[in-house]
């Protein structure tokens, strides 16, 4: 006469098996950022200006300054007349 205790054993043991371990997420500071654009300011006062893509904030001091803003934010500050957008 054959038992099922052994083959009950089997299931059980084969649920609550470990899976295998899953790659770990790349975390934030390890993902590379978008590369940059260049703008150069023309007003007359200095000026902050919030990039409507990534909310940081870049502030120009005076006339002439020059900032590498992330290309996401890049549409938004264009749209600004005294800041132009140039060549690295």
């Amino acid at each position: 006469m054959s038992c099922c205790g052994s083959r009950r054993q089997q299931v059980v043991s084969h649920a609550f098996t470990t899976p295998a371990k899953a790659a770990p997420a790349a975390s934030v500071a390890h993902r590379p950022t978008p590369a940059g654009v260049h703008f150069v300011y023309d007003g007359l006062a200095g000026v902050v200006v919030t990039g409507l893509a990534t909310g940081r904030r870049y502030r120009f001091g005076e006339r002439g300054d020059r900032l590498l803003v992330d290309v996401r934010d890049a549409p938004s500050l264009a749209m600004i007349p005294q800041l132009r957008r140039i060549a690295p």
